[in-house]
């Protein structure tokens, strides 16, 4: 296990931001990891201290892409949300109709109540995509969870 440094990258998505038009922030919160040896790397995220949580594997650099559709639950009671990390300087993205031009290792993240999934996500250089949902069900029965998907990169049309 490697501890995230500083602490404030740590912080879940504000869903105070959470907008209907799903306005995007930027923030500063993406992690390189260098290494000389092979590895597996998987995240981890909680939204209540364990009892929602995810975790997925990390896609290597060399299978980044530059266009991807979201995937999210379907529940308009709590966010869906989009994370787009930027690998290098001057990556100009589109996430649906907003275009924003981030640098090597910013987030441009949107939370929305309305439906993100099946949004499209395209951008001029390789870029790193998380979707999911702060509560999302895979059925109609029991409790929502939290939900995190790392996207792997499509040809849209």
């Amino acid at each position: 296990m490697i501890p995230i440094t500083p602490e404030s990258i740590q912080d879940q998505y504000n869903v105070n931001r959470t907008t209907v038009d799903g306005s995007i922030v930027i923030e500063d919160k993406g992690i390189r990891l260098q290494s000389d040896l092979p590895v597996a790397v998987y995240a981890h995220a909680e939204l209540l201290n364990g009892m929602s949580a995810d975790s997925f594997l990390v896609i290597p650099a060399v299978h980044l892409g530059t266009q991807y559709v979201a995937v999210a639950s379907t529940t308009f009671s709590h966010p869906n949300m989009i994370a787009v990390v930027a690998y290098q300087n001057n990556t100009q993205v589109t996430i649906g109709t907003q275009m924003v031009t981030l640098n090597a290792l910013q987030v441009a993240s949107v939370a929305s109540k309305n439906v993100l999934s099946g949004t499209v996500i395209s951008g001029n250089k390789p870029f790193g995509v998380i979707t999911g949902c702060t509560c999302g069900f895979v059925s109609n029965v029991g409790g929502c969870d939290y939900e995190a998907v790392n996207l792997s990169a499509t040809t849209c049309h």
